[in-house]
Parts: C-alpha cells; structure tokens; sequence
C-alpha cells in the first residue's frame, strides 16, 4: 500500500480485519464457522444466515445461473469422494460418484429470500465455499483500503488479487506476473 504510513497501516489493519470475518464465517474446516454450522443443521431445518454469508451464498447463486450450473457452491460431496480434502488411493465407484452427486445441486435447496434461510432438501448435503470466498474476501478488503484513504496498492491474497486505482508512485501501471501453468 502507498501512501502516509499512518493510512497505510491503518488500511492493512482493515483490510485484515475484512479478511478475518470472511474466514470465520466461509471456513469449512472451523467447526464454529457459520457455514460449518450450517452444513450440520440446514438438512433438518431452515438455517438463518447472517449477512456477510447471506451476500456469499447470494452472489455464488448468482454465479451459478451465469455458468448454467458450472459453479456450485454445493460440490462438497463430490470434492470431499474425489481426495480434495484427504488423499484417496483409488479412484471412488460409480456407485460412490452417483450416491455424491445425489447431494450436488442448487436446485436441491430452498432458499427464503425475505428469511434468508436456506434449507437442503437432500441429507448430506454440505457447501464449500472455496470457489468464492477468497475472492470476496479481497474484494472487501480492498474496498477497507480505499475507505482508508489509500489509492494505490495491491491486495492479494494468494494470487486473488486487486490493483487500486492509482499505480505506485513513480509508475504509469502495475506490473502482475502469471505463473506458466507448464
């Protein structure tokens, strides 16, 4: 971040702080997390989220309407059958693909707008927001910057990143490497 030091580390502090609510709200591997807690309970009941996961599961359906369905928010089972989460040393069944993709699907949900409760209507059902969260993490840590006062700088987390509007000083643009996938 560029700019007075006092903004600039009052910035990062804030933009810390945004990224901190995401992980404990997004985090499926913190049992405390909201979403943690709504993974053990919306199959049995409507679950009320609060407005930071509401916003995360509104813009994820969102997204999964613009890629007919390619974005899904809803893959944990799948993710968890294929090793994403811990290694596996066979490939899984038909039967164990098939049984998983049971669980898989925005159209097996309610969601209440007005509520903003969501309910799965499949046990075992389960979100992972790793698709979106980090994403929109950035996005709110960048907007605590620029509310900061800072115009310049890059946010990045992990290679999800965002250039403010200004370049550094001294520059015409930032310069972003991308690492050759090969």
């Amino acid at each position: 971040l560029y700019g007075d030091r006092e903004a600039a580390d009052r910035a990062a502090v804030m933009a810390n702080q945004k990224v901190k609510e995401v992980e404990d709200v997004c985090n499926i591997f913190d049992e405390a997390s909201e979403v943690s807690r709504l993974n053990k309970t919306a199959s049995d009941k409507p679950f009320k989220c609060g407005g930071l996961l509401w916003d995360v599961l509104s813009k994820s359906r969102e997204f999964n309407k613009l890629t007919d369905g390619a974005f899904d928010i809803t893959a944990c089972p799948l993710m968890e059958l294929w090793g994403f989460y811990r290694k596996r040393k066979a490939l899984p069944s038909d039967a164990e693909t098939k049984e998983a993709l049971g669980k898989v699907g925005l159209g097996k949900l309610v969601f209440d707008d007005k509520e903003r409760t969501v309910k799965f209507t499949v046990p075992g059902m389960r979100f992972d927001l790793g698709g979106i969260a980090k994403g929109y993490a950035v996005d709110l840590a960048a907007d605590a910057v620029r509310k900061a006062g800072i115009k310049a700088g890059i946010v990045n987390l992990g290679g999800n990143l965002v250039c403010l509007e200004e370049p550094p000083p001294g520059k015409n643009n930032y310069t972003v490497g991308v690492r050759d996938p090969k």
